[in-house]
């Protein structure tokens, strides 16, 4: 009996183990690279689709219920390594003297440094060693400092006598105040005109002009000085509440940002109509800069980040921004309303992921419109998809690893319409719910527009074949102009987008 006990508590104990290593793989923002917070690295994709998608041919491009987020935003850690070293690294002294106690102080600094952007010589103290060249290296290694904002050093040896450890440190890199000053294509000569789209989400109740209870209000964690509206895309991404530099950039952008969810969100939504009202905004009110991602594409742009096509101020200022831009703005927009979003790179492209009732989703809010008889023309199925999903459209993320997206959710399942008297989703399942989806399309525009109306259809697998003989059989040839191939998903569904005129 004796041993049959040992035997059991071994098993127990093991089984333990086994579920702690489980745990311990799950998303830690704490141990993760930050992502870049520097702009005009990216070249995207661009193809007959603007925005790295192509619908006009198979492929293309590639519980709902309210997230509560603590205050301090405890879902996502500490991720500033310089954040204790707040008071000692901002010390005004002239010249700037700072003792560094460690290798993580170190790393810390040069994050610091960087973020900051830094530019006047400061003299380092290396307290706990003497090879001032070896630890800057070592201390490199765990620094998350973003290699976007053009930060170098130029380490040299300072009169160490009677003072063993002494370096002066110069960074180098971009004012904050002159990110996103310029516009590449001051006319918008290269832009799609965009489609008004028929079922997009009614206006909610509005809020007071002078609103500002957004949930990142609760953040306790301050970051200060922040001016450009990167600082603030970064600081928001990781939890902080940023403050900004009076009549910064960035107090600029936040303060847009703010005026723009005031009109398209309430506080009664839970997060994934927030998140659905902010990426029918991103779409319907931001153009695809197609003459910067074509200029980026085939060539380097000298001083490229200087241009706002690739910052949240392309979006905010001018309605026109390349991939990052939509990505960034996003990330700004979610996390005033206290959903967690990062920011993603890979292919050429950058997206979102979004944290929602505790998994992470796919959202890009640049191929959320597509190319249709040269317009712009809006889609929601790059709306909370799965990485597996995202890659199987050419896009695979190359940072942010462990934060995978893989639960399933199908928005056209939710969006919900009377016709009437009876109500309808945008699943295609009958040919006669398909005939009703145009019939009431076309009811919404009895006079549409030379820029015309679209509305995007969900079909499942198992009525692929089926929506082809549906399509045939059904006289709804007076209710649309052209319609585009569908494009298949990693599960063998199709999205279809009908284009009325």
């Amino acid at each position: 009996m004796k041993k049959f006990k040992k035997l059991l508590s071994l098993i127990l104990v093991l089984i333990l183990c086994i579920i702690v290593s489980v745990g311990s793989a799950a998303c830690d923002f704490s141990k993760m690279k930050a992502p870049d917070i520097g702009g005009a690295t990216q070249t995207e994709e661009t193809g007959e689709g603007g925005h790295g998608e192509n619908h006009d041919h198979e492929g293309g491009e590639h519980g709902d219920s309210q997230t509560e987020i603590p205050a301090g935003t405890e879902t996502i850690p500490d991720n500033v390594r310089f954040y204790q070293y707040l008071t000692e690294f901002s010390d005004k002294r002239v010249p700037r003297n700072v003792r560094i106690k460690s290798r993580e102080m170190l790393a810390a600094y040069i994050e610091y440094a960087d973020f900051y952007v830094v530019k006047d010589n400061v003299q380092l103290y290396l307290e706990y060693a003497s090879n001032f060249n070896e630890e800057f290296t070592e201390a490199q290694k765990l620094s998350d400092a973003r290699e976007n904002l053009d930060f170098s050093q130029s380490i040299s040896r300072a009169d160490t006598t009677g003072n063993v450890g002494s370096y002066r440190i110069v960074t180098s890199g971009g004012d904050p105040l002159t990110l996103a000053t310029e516009t590449l294509d001051k006319e918008k000569e290269n832009v799609l005109p965009q489609t008004t789209y028929a079922l997009r989400m009614s206006e909610p109740n509005v809020r007071a002009a002078d609103y500002d209870g957004f949930k990142f209000n609760a953040r306790t964690k301050i970051l200060p000085d922040i001016q450009s509206s990167e600082q603030l895309r970064w600081a928001i991404q990781n939890g902080y509440k940023p403050q900004c530099v009076a009549n910064s950039p960035a107090e600029k952008i936040l303060n847009k940002a703010k005026t723009v969810l005031r009109k398209i969100v309430s506080d009664d939504m839970d997060d994934i109509t927030k998140l659905r009202a902010i990426y029918e905004w991103l779409a319907f009110n931001v153009q695809y800069d197609n003459y910067a991602a074509q200029q980026l594409s085939g060539g380097y742009i000298e001083n490229a980040n200087l241009y706002d096509s690739w910052y949240a101020e392309g979006v905010f200022n001018n309605g026109k921004a390349v991939c990052e831009g939509y990505a960034k703005s996003l990330i700004i927009m979610a996390g005033l309303e206290g959903i967690p979003a990062i920011f993603l790179t890979g292919n050429g492209h950058a997206w979102n992921r979004v944290l929602i009732d505790g998994n992470w989703y796919v959202v890009d809010a640049t191929h959320a419109d597509v190319q249709v008889s040269g317009k712009e023309t809006f889609t929601y199925n790059q709306f909370m998809i799965t990485d597996a999903e995202k890659t199987n459209r050419h896009y695979t993320a190359d940072n942010y690893k462990d934060c995978a997206a893989t639960a399933e959710f199908n928005i056209y399942e939710t969006l919900k319409f009377n016709y009437q008297d009876e109500e309808y989703d945008l699943v295609i399942e009958s040919a006669a719910e398909l005939k009703t989806v145009l019939q009431y399309t076309k009811s919404l525009n009895p006079t549409i527009g030379a820029n015309g109306c679209t509305v995007d259809v969900f079909v499942k697998s198992s009525d692929k074949t089926a929506m082809k003989l549906w399509k045939e059989r059904l006289d709804i040839s007076v209710l649309y102009d052209s319609m585009l191939e569908p494009s298949e998903d990693v599960n063998g569904n199709e999205y279809y987008t009908f284009y009325l005129k």
